[in-house]
């Protein structure tokens, strides 16, 4: 194999340029996942066919070299249109035209993306065959190549489109670049008030991969027109003239051409594995790429070395927080289950406590606890608690004053505010007279610790 750098750069970034395209796709970029199906097609074709024409140019393989021509044509209007639709978004969203992207807007959006990277491609493939003077041609170390009538006609079909795709993305993406300086500092901002996946280190990744191919796409279309123009086109006599000896196969050595013409096959083949290593470059090391790598290593060990996967850890600062485990609501800790009232509100406060140990083990000071009322509001009516019945004692009913007077009782109730039937709410407004209550009384900490 006399150039075995050829095969090795094109597989290369056939394989690069895939890695960091499932959090394209995720956030449905068709434009930037259309760039990198043509980038890997492109390097596919170019590391086939230098490892098939590597050291000669015999000719094989003519339905492969049909069609990978045509798509070799396509590739070069797809990929500036690629770069425009992803300027062109990057402008929308910086200038802040659109206050928010809903979902028709993203519709019209992936029709016109697809659109512009495969349906064009494919109108401008099957219009080339007008300019088409022969099969294809095949040249040592680079395969079969397109073969052009370079005339009037060519220049338009073949030459015209991607260089205007290229000055409209440049302009976009001149456009993008003023609106990130003008709102720099509130650029997160206006990226997350559009609605949109595009974070602002993202955004400055798909401009600088944006403004990379074009500056490709410019060089590679003005060097080979250049060159084929310089000397003068051709006239375009007659469609049957054209295409006179059309089944014809040109083959072409490397010693045959000239040393500037050898260097710009050199260029032009790897431009698109440069491209599939600068796609990976600034999208391969991402957040959202390592992360998927991740799972990808996490899902090659459980599944083909059956191991399991591996115990989380904790963050080198800060802490890990996990959402509490409610108690059941039989437990006799938790709150009393609520039920909607019927008429009126109910409210019932109670006493519940499972040993004497909580309530010795609470600070019921003299100063504070003077009086403790615990009272059983039953539907709308105060009935008496006589919680002193293993004493025997019994106290007389309470006046209305002492009956409002709750303080410090360690009380496990419902925390629904209480609604008179007229509509009447605690906090200032009238509310409805009340029967006189019986309210039992303790005026010692050991009284209270006796209903354990």
């Amino acid at each position: 194999m006399a150039y075995p750098i050829l095969p090795i750069t094109a597989f290369l970034g056939a394989v690069l340029v895939l890695v960091p395209v499932p959090s394209h796709w995720r956030a449905r970029n068709y434009a930037t996942v259309s760039l990198v199906a043509w980038l890997f097609i492109l390097d596919i074709i170019y590391g086939v066919n230098s490892v098939i024409w590597n050291d000669n140019v015999r000719i094989r393989l003519l339905v492969w070299c049909d069609i990978t021509t045509k798509l070799t044509i396509g590739a070069g209007v797809a990929l500036p249109a690629a770069a425009m639709c992803i300027c062109k978004h990057l402008e929308l969203v910086a200038s802040g035209r659109v206050v928010r992207l809903n979902h028709a807007d993203k519709q019209r959006r992936m029709y016109f993306d697809l659109a512009m990277c495969f349906l064009l491609p494919a109108i401008i493939m099957a219009l080339h065959y007008v300019v088409q003077g022969h099969r294809f041609d095949i040249v040592e170390a680079f395969g079969c190549q397109p073969a052009t009538y370079y005339s009037v006609p060519a220049v338009f079909i073949v030459w015209f489109p991607p260089l205007l795709l290229a000055v409209v993305s440049m302009i976009y993406a001149s456009l993008a670049l003023y609106h990130f300086l003008r709102h720099r500092v509130t650029f997160a901002a206006v990226l997350q008030n559009s609605n949109t996946s595009i974070t602002p280190n993202r955004y400055l990744r798909l401009m600088a991969l944006a403004i990379t191919e074009i500056i490709w796409q410019i060089i590679l279309t003005v060097l080979p027109m250049y060159d084929n123009i310089s000397p003068g086109l051709r006239p375009w006599t007659t469609w049957a003239d054209v295409h006179s000896d059309w089944l014809r196969v040109d083959q072409y050595y490397l010693a045959e051409f000239l040393p500037a013409y050898k260097n710009q096959m050199f260029l032009f083949f790897f431009a698109i594995p440069a491209s599939s290593l600068l796609f990976f470059i600034f999208f391969g090391f991402g957040e959202q790429a390592v992360s998927d790598y991740r799972a990808l290593l996490n899902w090659v060990r459980r599944k083909v070395f059956r191991q399991k996967p591996s115990p989380q850890k904790m963050p080198k600062n800060g802490m890990m927080l996990s959402i509490p485990n409610f108690v059941a609501a039989g437990d006799g800790n938790s709150l009393p289950a609520y039920s909607p009232p019927s008429d009126r509100a109910v409210f019932h406060p109670s006493v519940k406590s499972e040993s004497k140990k909580e309530l010795d083990d609470f600070d019921f000071s003299d100063s504070s606890l003077h009086h403790v009322a615990i009272a059983t509001l039953s539907s709308g009516e105060y009935s008496p608690t006589d919680t002193e019945s293993s004493t025997g004692s019994h106290f007389p009913a309470a006046s209305r004053e002492a009956d409002e007077h709750f303080v410090g009782a360690p009380i496990v109730a419902s925390q629904h505010a209480l609604v008179s039937p007229t509509g009447a709410r605690p906090g200032g407004l009238p509310v409805p007279p009340r029967p006189a209550a019986q309210v039992s009384r303790f005026s010692r900490d050991s009284d209270i610790a006796d209903m354990a």
